[in-house]
């Protein structure tokens, strides 16, 4: 028998792959397996650092937002809480200059009850006493019925 070097390893590497009873494929498989697993692993650490950047990122823009409205309506508050009193003492007040003791409020609420008398509602007034700021109200007279019996 006459044996030579290429033989011989080829003997051997055909009576590994007849005796191996698919290790060799289920090695190949495993590793297969095991790349997939670890991509998909990386595709959803992956997928989680996005959305994690993106909701921060939406998130700032949001609060950023949120802090424009909140000093345009601190601006438009401090503006609104002005305005009344700069026009009750300015040049165009209705009252005279002497007339600052009581405030822009009791000014307005002074303007909202009308004249009032000093010694109180006349005698027998009622809702058309001027004292208490009110006008008469006009009530209209009932018609007679003209189609009637």
């Amino acid at each position: 028998m006459e044996t030579t070097e290429e033989g011989t390893s080829q003997i051997l590497a055909l009576q590994w792959l007849v005796f191996d009873f698919g290790q060799r494929q289920a090695v190949a498989a495993a590793a297969k397996q095991g790349s997939r697993a670890a991509n998909v692993l990386f595709n959803g650490a992956h997928q989680r650092l996005i959305f994690e950047v993106a909701q921060s990122y939406y998130l700032y823009g949001a609060a950023s937002q949120r802090r424009v409205f909140a000093e345009s309506a601190l601006k438009n508050a401090r503006r609104r809480a002005v305005l009344p009193e700069a026009r009750l003492e300015g040049p165009r007040s209705p009252h005279p200059p002497g007339d600052r003791s009581q405030g822009p409020l009791g000014r307005a609420a002074d303007r909202r009850l009308g004249p009032r008398r000093a010694d109180g509602p006349r005698p027998g007034g009622g809702a058309g006493d001027p004292s208490l700021g009110r006008q008469p109200r006009r009530l209209g007279t009932a018609r007679p019925d003209r189609h009637g019996p």
